[in-house]
Order: C-alpha cells, then sequence, then structure tokens
C-alpha cells in the first residue's frame, strides 16, 4: 500500500531560506513590501500566493468586487482607470504592476506601473509586438496581417 504524499503548501514552505541565504535578496524583500496589482483575477491570485510567503502583501484594482485575488490581498473596488481608484492602489505600494494586457496605458502611467506605460503599449498591439520581438532578434512564429 502506498501512502500518499501531501504536496507543500504555503505554510509548509521556507521562505527564510531564501532571505538569509542572499543578503540582496533580503534587502530587496525589506525595501518591498506592498506590492500594487492593476486586476485581482487568476493571475493576480498567482502572484500573491507566490508572494505572500516572501513577506510580501498585496493591494489589488479591480472593477469586480468578487474578484478572486481577493481573498489574498487589499482590494480596491474602481475601475481599472479611475483616479481616485488607482490613487489609492499605488498609496504606500513599493511597486504597481497589472495582471493582464489589456489595462488602460494611461493607467499604468498614472501608477508609474512595471514594466511600464510603452511595453504595455506594444503589447497590446500583437502585430507591433511580434515586429518588436523580430527586431531584437526574438524568434518568433511566421505572422502577417489579415486584410478586413
Amino acid at each position: 500500500m502506498h501512502s500518499a504524499r501531501r504536496r507543500p503548501g504555503p505554510s509548509s514552505r521556507r521562505p527564510t531560506r531564501l532571505r538569509d541565504g542572499n543578503p540582496a535578496c533580503n534587502s530587496l524583500l525589506q525595501a518591498v513590501t506592498t506590492v500594487g496589482c492593476i486586476g485581482a483575477g487568476q493571475l493576480g491570485r498567482m502572484l500573491a500566493l507566490a508572494g505572500v510567503p516572501l513577506g510580501l502583501s498585496f493591494r489589488f484594482l479591480d472593477p469586480a468586487p468578487d474578484a478572486c485575488a481577493a481573498e489574498v490581498g487589499e482590494l480596491v473596488v474602481a475601475a481599472y482607470d479611475h483616479p481616485d481608484g488607482l490613487d489609492r492602489l499605488a498609496a504606500g505600494a513599493a511597486v504597481v504592476t497589472y495582471e493582464f494586457e489589456n489595462v488602460p496605458v494611461a493607467a499604468a502611467e498614472r501608477v508609474g506601473a512595471v514594466p511600464g506605460a510603452r511595453s504595455l503599449e506594444e503589447g497590446q498591439d500583437r502585430l507591433r509586438e511580434k515586429k518588436l520581438f523580430r527586431s531584437l532578434g526574438i524568434p518568433t512564429p511566421r505572422f502577417g496581417t489579415l486584410a478586413v
């Protein structure tokens, strides 16, 4: 008879090993305590589940009051481009990011999101994105435009 192995959960991980083993990482973790994220869906939730064991806290901005990432961080309920909501998201955050590429570029600019607004803008146009990759020598599958 085989015994079932439990997969380690977040409480059984050992984040102190990471902090104690790398002084540069330790100082980074001390400097970055609150992460703001535009969007509170599945990717935001996974981001927080990875960061919480490292001692990070999360604040999300999402128009849905029942967004799933709210279970692992603070939720600011507002439109992605709502100025007051964006200001509340960024207040006290060491860094702000976004969980998907359809965030309004102006919202990313307002909060100084990482990756920056220009990266977001390039990623919102797949043709421009692929051309940029090719210009940087990054391999891409064959692509082209469709006449509409």
